[in-house]
């Protein structure tokens, strides 16, 4: 990121490391808002001949924590939504604060995570439910003695499978 003398952020592709540039951690700079940052953007983007019609918003819980144009993010600061022209992008994987959140070890809940948790929660019911199922086989021995006869008899899939679901209404 590059930090013009309007304070305005600019992303930047990394270049290695330039000495002769000081370096600022995101935490010690002060962000515009999003009016402002819009004042001072789009007529830098014009200038340099950048199409601003792909200029995006980044919300959450309709604050406007950043903009995004093409893949780069610019920061601003945390902003009451707006209602105007330029497009709304939920993405939850954008926090201003990410290396606050990062030491402090907070955690994020983004949609990927949630689903993961909803993955591992069904996986780990089912193994339960596999376990208590196999406990009550082992207990009742004639149950286990049918399933075992059913299996190894020559019928059909089908006929198998009705005869197992007979024993499971039982």
């Amino acid at each position: 990121m590059v930090q013009l003398n309007n304070n305005l952020l600019i992303p930047v592709k990394p270049v290695g490391i330039q000495e002769d540039y000081p370096l600022s951690i995101l935490k010690d700079i002060t962000l515009l808002n999003y009016s402002k940052t819009l004042k001072v953007l789009v007529p830098f983007l014009k200038d340099l001949k950048i199409d601003i019609s792909y200029i995006t918003k980044i919300v959450e819980d309709k604050t406007t924590t950043a903009l995004q144009l093409y893949n780069y993010i610019i920061p601003i600061y945390p902003t009451p939504l707006v209602k105007d022209n330029i497009e709304i992008k939920q993405y939850k994987g954008y926090s201003v604060n990410i290396n606050n959140d990062i030491a402090s070890n907070t955690k994020l809940h983004n949609n990927r995570t949630i689903n993961i948790n909803k993955i591992k929660f069904e996986e780990e019911s089912y193994i339960r439910y596999r376990l208590t199922i196999s406990k009550y086989i082992n207990i009742h021995k004639n149950i286990k003695k049918q399933i075992k006869d059913i299996i190894s008899s020559s019928d059909k899939l089908q006929q198998k499978k009705n005869k197992m679901q007979e024993i499971i209404k039982k």
